[in-house]
Parts: structure tokens; sequence; C-alpha cells
């Protein structure tokens, strides 16, 4: 698994990982050991397909609920591009533009 890095070596995915509570943190790292030891075997209600190759990872924390929109880059390897906190039952288009935007850029930098 890998988090999106900007052409700066900057992470916004690490930034907002950094933002949360430590609870939060320990389940956010969880799920994403979950997603990498299983990948897209379905578990209930946590993965739901956007749009061509882009996921979204669905969970609750502590008092929130986080998503985090993905894709396959070659086999097993996920690239988390974008993580919000849902305040609305569809995913946002502003947070869908924003993983679109990091999609295109980890192609462009990755081939």
């Amino acid at each position: 698994m890998e988090l999106y890095t900007r052409p700066t070596g900057a992470s916004p995915i690490a930034k907002f990982i950094e933002k949360q509570s430590i609870r939060d943190q320990a389940i956010i790292l969880a799920e994403f050991d979950d997603l990498e030891e299983f990948g897209l075997q379905p578990r209930g209600s946590k993965f739901k397909h956007l749009e061509g190759k882009l996921w979204e990872l669905r969970f609750r924390g502590v008092n929130k609920e986080f998503r985090f929109i993905y894709f396959t880059f070659t086999g097993k390897k996920f690239v988390i591009l974008h993580g919000f906190i849902k305040k609305s039952p569809k995913t946002p288009k502003r947070e869908l533009a924003t993983a679109r935007r990091c999609f295109k850029d980890h192609l462009a930098q990755h081939g």
C-alpha cells in the first residue's frame, strides 16, 4: 500500500491522518492493513466502487465516518489518493474531483 505523494514529496494523506486523534489514527492504519491483506473481498459495506478504477473505503472512527478514495496500481498495490470525513450520504463532487486529480498526477509520475 502507498499513500499518494505530490511531486514535491508532500503527502496530503499523511497530513490528513496526522490531524486525527491517536485512536482514529490507529483505526485508519488498521483499515489500511486490512485492505492490503484482504484486498477487495467483500466484508460488509466498507467498499464502494465510484468510477473507473476509483474505489472508496468507508469506515467509522471514534466519533466520525472516514472515507478514503484509492485505486489498485499494480496487482495488490493500493494507492490511497484522498481522505475526508463523511458529512453527507453521497461522496461529494469536490472530494471526487480531488481524487481524480491525484489519480492523474500519480499516473503521470509513475506511468
